[in-house]
C-alpha cells in the first residue's frame, strides 16, 4: 500500500512539474525614440521561439531581427509568421495559428502584437499537453 501511494504521489508531482515546464511569455513592444521595434520585444519573441524549438525535440526556428531601425521590416514579420508555420506543422495536433499582419511601417500594430501573443498561447498549451503526455 505504501509503495502504491508513493508511486501515485510521484506521478502526481511529475505531472505538476511538467505542467510548469513550458512557459511562453506575452511579448510587448516598449518603444523609445524612433525605434519601431524594441529590443525587449525581439528578445521576448526569440526566447519564446527557442523554448518552443527546444520542447519540440530541437526544431530549428529562425532568429527574427528587425534590421531596419527606422521602420518595421517585412522580413521581421515574415520570420515570425514562418516560425509559427513551422511549429504548427510539427505539432501533433496541428493547431490553427493565425498569420499576423502589421499594417504600419512606422511601428508594430497592437493587432500584430496581440496576434503573436495569441499564437504563443496556443503553442504553449499544445506544448504543455505534449509534455504531460510524455510522463505517462
Amino acid at each position: 500500500m505504501k509503495t502504491l501511494m508513493f508511486y501515485l504521489c510521484t506521478l502526481w508531482a511529475a505531472s505538476l512539474m511538467a505542467e510548469d515546464k513550458v512557459y511562453l511569455s506575452n511579448c510587448y513592444n516598449y518603444i523609445s525614440d524612433n525605434d519601431p521595434v524594441s529590443f525587449s520585444y525581439e528578445s521576448c519573441v526569440n526566447r519564446n521561439f527557442r523554448t518552443s524549438g527546444r520542447e519540440m525535440n530541437g526544431l530549428y526556428l529562425s532568429t527574427c531581427i528587425n534590421f531596419d531601425r527606422n521602420e518595421v521590416s517585412s522580413s521581421f514579420t515574415y520570420c515570425i509568421n514562418s516560425n509559427f508555420s513551422s511549429i504548427a506543422l510539427n505539432l501533433k495536433d496541428r493547431p490553427y495559428l493565425l498569420n499576423c499582419y502589421n499594417f504600419s511601417p512606422k511601428r508594430l500594430d497592437i493587432s500584430f502584437i496581440n496576434c503573436v501573443n495569441r499564437n504563443f498561447k496556443i503553442v504553449g498549451r499544445a506544448l504543455k499537453k505534449k509534455s504531460r503526455l510524455r510522463i505517462f
